[in-house]
């Protein structure tokens, strides 16, 4: 993935491998509306998955897995694709759980080299990438070859990775993990990214390489909680309390909206801007629009939170408002402001 910060050599793929991922790049410029795209897509995906499903019968040493994970790395570092980052979704857990794996995969990703708005992409936590990467192995890992755990960093920090390890040598897959790439080897005084407040990042170090993690962190110990049932993981997933929190691409550009409840406000982050929103008058805006309107759409909802009305803005901010607004969940908004049974009245 391209934002992420690679510090593993640079591996050498099966030129078939590499002939798929060079396919796929072309195929991702194309119209993703139409069908016949998505479908050669997906052929792509599921040779991929012969593919690992091949060399994961032939691992047979700790190098042979070493090599194995660093061909996967590589797979997701020359797609022309990044991770949509979208908290808004957080709670559709099983929902995403029960999608097949390509869908999975194609709706937490979302294609650089485009101008355009594709509203089936939506999903993005890292507790859904950890989904995703638990279902990968287990369809690709048909004889259990290679162990597979969930890790928790709460309540510390609100993170979620996958590992995978075969005999000694263990990973941590991470595509939001700063400072490394997709991969962090658990070994000793290894570095492992945990979280990011206000913009700082959080790093601890392993201090041992056995059965159970522990990270020693600001000189104090930590050791996450670990998952082997992926029923428990889902179960256990906590929710969110940003109202909106959405970055997704147009063109290789990024774009961010963040809206915090913030005492008797709402923040509004947006293109590096900080500004308040009364909150009352946010909420009285957003119940407005039922009463006024009999078609209310995601980008009315967000307008109205943030404050502007359509014309106020100009062209480039109403397209890049107008694709974020297709990813958030209305229904999650209605029910962090309390005003479900006001929208019941009038919709």
């Amino acid at each position: 993935m391209k934002n992420i910060e690679n510090i593993s050599k640079w591996a050498k793929l099966h030129p078939k491998i590499q002939w798929l991922i060079e396919d796929t790049n072309h195929y991702l410029v194309s119209d993703l509306e139409k069908w016949e795209t998505i479908k050669k897509i997906k052929e792509i995906f599921d040779k991929l998955l012969r593919f690992g499903r091949f060399w994961i019968t032939k691992i047979e040493t700790e190098k042979d897995f070493e090599e194995f994970m660093k061909s996967f790395e590589q797979i997701f570092k020359e797609l022309e694709i990044d991770k949509l980052y979208n908290n808004t979704s957080r709670g559709n857990y099983e929902e995403f759980n029960n999608l097949d794996l390509f869908k999975q995969f194609f709706y937490i990703t979302t294609p650089l080299l485009t101008n355009k708005n594709f509203t089936f992409i939506k999903w993005w936590v890292c507790y859904h990438w950890s989904i995703f990467f638990y279902n990968l192995f287990e369809h690709i890992d048909k004889n259990n070859k290679l162990d597979k755990k969930f890790i928790d960093f709460n309540p510390e920090f609100d993170h979620w990775v996958f590992q995978i390890w075969f005999k000694n040598k263990k990973y941590i897959i991470d595509p939001y993990s700063k400072g490394n790439g997709l991969l962090t080897e658990i070994k000793e005084w290894n570095s492992i990214y945990m979280w990011a407040i206000l913009a700082n990042l959080r790093f601890g170090k392993f201090t041992k390489n056995t059965d159970k993690v522990e990270i020693l962190l600001w000189e104090k110990k930590i050791i996450p909680k670990t998952y082997k049932d992926k029923k428990e993981f889902i179960n256990d997933l906590t929710p969110w309390d940003k109202l909106v929190n959405i970055k997704t691409y147009l063109n290789w550009k990024p774009i961010h909206i963040n809206i915090s409840i913030f005492d008797e406000d709402l923040l509004i982050e947006y293109k590096s801007e900080k500004l308040l929103q009364d909150k009352e008058f946010a909420i009285m805006d957003v119940v407005w629009l039922f009463m006024e309107k009999t078609k209310v759409s995601n980008l009315d909802i967000l307008l109205a939170l943030i404050g502007f009305k359509e014309g106020q803005l100009s062209k480039n901010i109403y397209t890049e408002l107008k694709i974020i607004a297709s990813k958030i969940n209305k229904d999650f908004i209605f029910k962090k402001l309390w005003i479900e049974e006001d929208i019941k009245m009038f919709s």
